[in-house]
């Protein structure tokens, strides 16, 4: 037996911009494709703005890039144009500049509507998995494929909107593809952050290449009480943010894919930039925002945090006690910057 079901997707419009988290539906299941690669077909129109055919090269190379991740086993096929013009549920993952019927609003830059379906695993188990991706990009916006002024760059929204149709939530990280918010003449997003690679390999990896990544894993509480939907991130003892999750409704966290090192590892709420209403589906929705960021050690700055050792095939763990929120509700502490890859 087959169900179907629909979840989409904003990219929004902000002038500045806010870890890898899956999707998840509101019974916490974390759907995939079920076999790679994935099929999408291009409306035939293209983009009218543009009249070099450029969109569509640049549609390719953000495909691309998520095929390029060494360590994930992902793969598309390219299956040529269509008459169709978006987000239909008709067996085509169809990318479009030409879908007027869907209210995308002023302050959506392009959105990504995902159908899933159940389907019986090699476990014999039923599991959730994709059955169709459409990505429409807002036909009353202006795109470029050459950092024009005050236009959206095609390969920088599509990066971040196929990083949807794999599977990848919205992120926490200022730093990630899959921040929530894009700006015109935004160009750094046609690049993967170290979060969106680790976040595409959990998902779909490729096991000769992660045999040498170790993980991190814990409690976020406060109190006796575990908090859902803390923002938790490793990053390096110089302060370089590198992976990041969300907290599960017990507190638990598990950080994947970090090389050997020494790491430093903080929880926050997601208060702002990015909040929980960035977050796709309703999982989140009742997630925790009064406690303060809190460092491993339970303290408030990464001078006085606790170190964690990550050795290759290693689990370590990392629990925190969250401070109480700040009296100026604003958390100062968050690193401003990941990887890009």
């Amino acid at each position: 037996m087959k169900k179907s079901g629909l979840i989409f997707w904003l990219f929004t419009v902000c002038t500045s911009a806010f870890g890898y988290t899956r999707i998840t539906t509101t019974s916490g299941e974390m759907p995939k494709w079920s076999s790679m690669p994935v099929s999408y077909w291009i409306n035939e129109k293209g983009l009218s703005q543009i009249g070099n055919g450029s969109e569509f090269a640049a549609i390719h190379a953000s495909f691309h890039t998520w095929e390029n991740v060494a360590s994930a086993d992902v793969g598309f096929v390219y299956k040529g144009t269509t008459t169709v013009t978006g987000a239909n549920h008709d067996g085509m993952n169809v990318i479009s500049f030409s879908d007027t019927t869907v209210p995308l609003g002023s302050s959506t830059i392009a959105a990504t509507f995902s159908f899933f379906k159940s389907e019986v695993g090699s476990d014999d188990r039923i599991h959730r998995v994709f059955d169709e991706a459409d990505i429409v990009f807002n036909p009353a916006l202006d795109f470029s494929t050459s950092a024009e002024d005050s236009k959206f760059d095609i390969q920088s929204v599509l990066t971040h909107e196929i990083g949807h149709l794999l599977g990848l939530d919205h992120s926490g990280l200022v730093s990630s593809v899959m921040v929530p918010f894009g700006a015109p003449s935004q160009l750094d997003q046609r690049m993967l952050t170290y979060d969106d690679i680790a976040g595409i390999t959990e998902i779909y990896p490729r096991a000769s290449a992660t045999a040498g990544f170790g993980q991190i894993r814990g409690t976020i509480r406060s109190g006796t009480a575990g908090i859902l939907g803390a923002h938790v991130v490793a990053l390096t003892t110089a302060g370089t943010t590198l992976v990041s999750t969300l907290s599960q409704p017990d507190g638990s966290y598990l950080l994947r894919s970090l090389p050997s090192g020494s790491y430093k590892v903080f929880a926050e709420p997601l208060d702002s930039p990015v909040t929980k209403s960035n977050i796709g589906g309703s999982f989140y929705a009742n997630g925790r925002t009064d406690f303060g960021t809190t460092y491993f050690g339970n303290v408030s700055t990464q001078s006085e945090a606790r170190t964690i050792t990550v050795t290759a095939g290693g689990t370590a763990t990392a629990n925190i006690d969250t401070l109480p929120k700040s009296a100026t509700g604003l958390n100062l502490t968050r690193p401003a910057f990941g990887v890009r890859m």
